[in-house]
């Protein structure tokens, strides 16, 4: 994610949602909401960048489930974003959903930070959508799949 403002955004905050249609005891089909807990969810001061990550453990709502399964029940992921407009003194909100097909399994996002030689930080733009293969990463086997 990244601030577009050119300005400090205060005591920002970012929740995110797995919106999966499931199916009721009742075998009604329901569009629920589950919450994704994330490794950092707020931040003093969002300046320029903030890479948003979910750990997919026993605790996940994306945990166990393969991307067909998470095709077939028409998941997508919520994103909600809050925070205070530093030179306006506003609250200012954003949300954004992102729908299955453009969600990489097993890929990770490129550092948009790039080191400059004796120079500090800068910010590398066109590494914002990009993403690399994460081969460590194990997707789920659906079940009777061969190991």
């Amino acid at each position: 994610m990244a601030n577009e403002r050119r300005k400090t955004i205060l005591d920002a905050g970012i929740r995110a949602y797995l919106a999966i249609d499931e199916c009721t005891s009742e075998g009604q089909r329901m569009r629920r909401l589950h919450p994704m807990t994330l490794n950092r969810d707020c931040s003093p001061l969002f300046l320029l960048t903030w890479t948003v990550m979910h750990s997919i453990d026993q605790h996940s709502p994306l945990y166990g489930r393969t991307p067909q399964e998470l095709t077939t029940s028409q998941a997508d992921i919520v994103a909600s974003f809050s925070g205070i407009d530093e030179i306006l003194d506003r609250p200012i909100h954003a949300h954004h959903n992102y729908p299955l097909p453009q969600v990489l399994f097993g890929h990770g996002f490129v550092d948009m930070m790039q080191e400059e030689d004796g120079e500090g930080q800068r910010v590398e733009s066109a590494n914002f959508n990009r993403t690399d293969l994460c081969p460590s990463v194990g997707l789920p086997r659906p079940a009777g799949a061969a190991s």
